[in-house]
């Protein structure tokens, strides 16, 4: 529960090039920061802050992946 939070909020930023890639950085970086509200919420014990992470574990991780699912696609490997 704690990985995905980091792993969106730096992935995020290592990802770089067109505009497609400019705006799947945004809401990889915006779902990590939603996902530490929503496990700030486990934390506290505030129902309403964890069904906000669980939104994002499954709404917002579904539209990340489809835009990075053709970046993937997109990118030819470096011949060594």
């Amino acid at each position: 529960m704690l990985f995905f939070p980091l792993v969106m909020s730096f992935a995020g930023p290592a990802v770089t090039g067109s505009r497609l890639v400019v705006r799947t950085r945004r809401v990889m970086v915006t779902s990590g920061a939603l996902a530490f509200a929503g496990l700030s919420g486990a934390v506290v014990g505030d129902t309403q802050l964890k069904d906000v992470g669980i939104f994002v574990y499954v709404g917002v991780f579904f539209i990340v992946s489809i835009p990075l699912a053709v970046l993937v696609q997109r990118t030819r490997p470096d011949e060594a």
